[in-house]
């Protein structure tokens, strides 16, 4: 009776320190679309341009930073502007210096939706800038990219 007892207790702690150690981690999103949250003043993101081929689709990268282990993450970000619902298919690779990057599937935005594609956490070096940017897919036809964003030196 005593064991069983410790040993759900020592599963119950571990599962909440896991879940702690998850929800101080970045996000990472890759191969799957998430909605977008913004990291505050750590973050630089690009300029907003439409896709050439949608006036209604919008996208932009940024770059996340956490200061406390000196990491970064590249994030694409899409929105459907249009009025009413409309399903456009869209991909994006998130792509930095490091020459690694991040591809999400394939995925019907609709109609207000916004979502981003967040890649993978990177050590940032001292000295060293970080810059990414993302190459959209739409309607499996139209490819387009966004600005390039740089984050400042580390």
């Amino acid at each position: 009776m005593f064991r069983s007892t410790w040993v759900k207790t020592a599963a119950a702690g571990a599962m909440a320190v896991g879940a702690l150690s998850l929800g101080m981690s970045p996000a990472v999103a890759a191969p799957y679309w998430q909605p977008f949250v913004s990291n505050g003043p750590n973050q630089t993101c690009g300029q907003t341009t439409t896709h050439y081929a949608s006036n209604n689709v919008a996208m932009q990268t940024c770059i996340f930073r956490n200061p406390a282990n000196n990491t970064y993450q590249a994030v694409a970000v899409v929105v459907n502007n249009a009025p009413a619902t409309v399903a456009v298919d869209l991909a994006a690779h998130v792509i930095h210096t490091h020459g690694t990057n991040a591809s999400c599937h394939k995925t019907r935005f609709l109609s207000g939706q916004r979502l981003a594609c967040y890649g993978p956490t990177r050590p940032l070096a001292a000295g060293e800038a970080n810059e990414a940017w993302s190459e959209i897919t739409l309607n499996n036809t139209y490819k387009d990219t966004t600005r390039a964003v740089v984050y400042g030196r580390g």
